[in-house]
């Protein structure tokens, strides 16, 4: 293991069992495995069960997963060999099936998706284990992220940060699992299903987390590259017109100062003139009421205020 998370405390030699099981899809990921392991190792709550699933790299990952696997009696390691030859956020989604299929347990009443670029806090999943039993329709949560460049990522309206998302297994089978989006996206309408079947999503504002790498940058990505797909993953998902406006402008201010913002929506008006969508007429229409009823809760909050 590496020393890279050197201030954490380690936890007890037999900590608690907490019905989790973890999943890290993961391509050409050999320079970040080991932190993270190093971060799984030190949890005071650990997972059941760690599944390191190696999605096809080409790299080193297969044999750092296994020593992984070797030095920790939580974690076991499959290589997924099979599948679509282009790298999409469908594949993750694909590699994270895999490991759901072929190792989760009755006894796993929690499932999450952890990303091989994050670096968890000590505590992370006793937070979340404590969410989950205070709140019983509580149905995906987790942290934040700290990005590359010390930002906390957003999460607004319901959303959970996919890098490391952990889903009550109720909410997770009841909603058919993954969405399988080529373009991404897999995470937020995660959370809408569950929200349309009654479950509430929220993650946890004083918990964070870091992510290593910008988002959407994976595979050699540039961020404005990534923020084109981002606008056309938006339109896949169905995302309000006006609310992508919207939630857009606080963005302007952030380097390299509104290109990205223009970026992101020129992807979005790109796949609406080529018309492709990769949800359902009614998870759409749930997702663009929230989103409206977002955009008009400060004007009913200023006429309550008036009278």
């Amino acid at each position: 293991m590496t020393d890279a998370i050197r201030d954490l405390d380690r936890p007890p030699s037999e900590p608690p069992t907490s019905g989790i099981i973890v999943i890290t899809p993961a391509h050409n990921e050999e320079a970040k495995l080991e932190a993270l392991a190093d971060t799984m190792e030190a949890q005071t709550v650990r997972p059941d069960l760690w599944v390191i699933v190696d999605d096809r790299s080409t790299d080193s990952t297969a044999r750092v997963a296994k020593q992984i696997a070797a030095d920790l009696p939580f974690v076991e390691t499959i290589s997924r060999t099979s599948g679509d030859d282009s790298r999409n956020f469908a594949g993750k989604v694909g590699a994270f099936t895999a490991g759901y299929d072929g190792f989760v347990e009755a006894s796993h009443l929690f499932v999450a998706c952890v990303d091989a670029d994050v670096l968890l806090p000590p505590q992370y999943f006793e937070r979340v284990l404590n969410e989950f039993t205070e709140r019983p329709r509580l149905g995906v949560t987790g942290g934040v992220y700290i990005d590359t460049a010390g930002r906390i990522g957003r999460h607004g309206g319901g959303s959970v940060p996919g890098p490391a998302q952990t889903f009550r297994r109720s909410t997770f089978d009841e909603m058919g699992g993954l969405r399988p989006l080529p373009r991404g996206g897999e995470d937020a309408l995660a959370c809408s299903y569950a929200r349309k079947n009654g479950w509430e999503t929220e993650a946890i504002d004083d918990l964070q987390f870091r992510h290593l790498r910008s988002v959407g940058t994976g595979g050699g990505r540039s961020k404005l590259r990534a923020a084109f797909e981002h606008g056309r993953q938006d339109w896949d998902v169905g995302m309000d017109p006006v609310f992508e406006v919207v939630r857009m402008l606080p963005r302007v201010t952030q380097r390299p100062y509104g290109i990205a913002v223009l970026a992101r929506l020129s992807g979005y008006a790109v796949s609406s003139i080529i018309g492709t969508r990769q949800v359902d007429d009614d998870i759409m229409n749930f997702c663009r009421g929230e989103q409206r009823g977002r955009l008009l809760k400060p004007l009913r909050r200023y006429v309550r205020r008036s009278r």
